[in-house]
């Protein structure tokens, strides 16, 4: 009996042993200047002990100062007591063990979290310049928005990057992942759209599957659709990236399913914002059976931003700038949708 209760225990056993745990090891931070080109940069390098890409931002409300990243699996380390930063752009930097598996990183900033830009990414270890994995959080500096999102203000929308995880969705002729573009561009949306006073859910925070690993098409696609049902928005949208065999293809479109009339006026005020903020070819706003259009329970539509295959698209879709037009587009989209639904009294919204 002993023996079996053993073998019982024996794979969680194992399993519990397989997860690595990480371990703050160096912090450092240098003010890159700014020149004609770029603003200053606040360059901050966590160093750790191993390898480590699963970590998400957080703020406490939408009115916090401070930008929280927080790490699973991950133990303080060296890194306990607060060190002062000297830049205009983070004051403190703080450390906290929230429970015994996750770890955050701090910093105290001059203004609301929300209207900061930033960056981060994970660098590889240096053996030759002897550094550590590391965690590169790049503060940028205040937003500045020039797009007119008034409409926003006060309507929930859900924003879905297409792909994630395991699914890299199409992959450009240099390598160029969509579900790396369609984050980047999702975020930027995020952005602008808070700054505009809506509330913005997002169907991943990260580089992961939504349902969870090993989910089939339809447990992926359901998990995304299912946030409509979850959270009562006001309207769904699914961001992608195009690819075809014909490396001429080109152009940016927008779909939707006739679930009501609303999706439609959605798609073609998104198309049409699009096309004036990126400048592609404009290929319509179009119907599609697509999964998350037509079990969504709000207005929806899904935007294709250009094509990966095309090596001119792809070194556009992998543009910060590009992005960013891309991202305004979009929002501008949302804000007219809502604007012209506000005019015709719709009960809906």
């Amino acid at each position: 009996m002993i023996v079996l209760c053993l073998c019982l225990l024996l794979p969680q056993i194992v399993f519990a042993a397989s997860i690595k745990s990480h371990r703050f090891e160096s912090f450092q931070y240098e003010v890159i200047a700014a020149n004609n080109n770029s603003p200053q940069i606040l360059r901050i390098e966590i160093g750790l002990n191993s390898e480590i890409d699963d970590y998400e931002v957080k703020t406490k409300s939408s009115y916090a100062t401070d930008l929280i990243i927080e790490f699973p699996n991950t133990k303080l380390g060296r890194l306990k007591k607060p060190l002062a930063i000297q830049s205009d752009l983070v004051k403190i930097a703080k450390f906290n063990q929230e429970n015994k598996d996750t770890a955050t990183v701090s910093l105290t900033l001059p203004v609301k979290a929300d209207n900061i830009n930033y960056k981060i990414y994970t660098l590889p270890k240096d053996r030759k310049a002897r550094k550590p994995f590391r965690v590169v959080i790049d503060i940028l500096g205040e937003k500045s928005y020039n797009f007119n999102v008034n409409g926003v203000a006060g309507k929930s929308i859900i924003i879905d990057p297409g792909h994630g995880g395991s699914d890299s969705g199409a992959v450009g002729v240099t390598g160029v992942k969509e579900k790396d573009v369609n984050f980047a561009v999702a975020l930027k949306v995020r952005d602008i759209l808070t700054h505009a006073g809506a509330e913005v859910i997002m169907t991943r925070l990260n580089d992961r599957d939504v349902y969870g690993p090993n989910a089939t098409d339809k447990q992926e696609l359901d998990a995304r659709a299912d946030f409509s049902r979850r959270y009562h928005a006001d309207a769904f949208l699914s961001i992608h990236s195009n690819s075809f065999v014909n490396s001429k293809a080109n152009g940016t479109e927008t779909y939707y399913y006739n679930k009501t009339i609303y999706d439609k006026i959605l798609a073609e005020n998104l198309q049409r914002s699009l096309i004036d903020s990126g400048q592609r070819m404009d290929r319509g706003a179009l119907t599609a059976n697509f999964y998350v259009l037509k079990n969504s329970t709000v207005p929806a539509a899904l935007v294709e931003l250009g094509f990966l295959s095309n090596p001119d698209e792809e070194e556009l879709l992998n543009s910060d700038d590009f992005q960013t037009k891309l991202a305004g587009g979009i929002s501008v989209g949302l804000s007219k949708f809502f604007y012209e639904m506000s005019g015709k009294g719709s009960n809906y919204l």
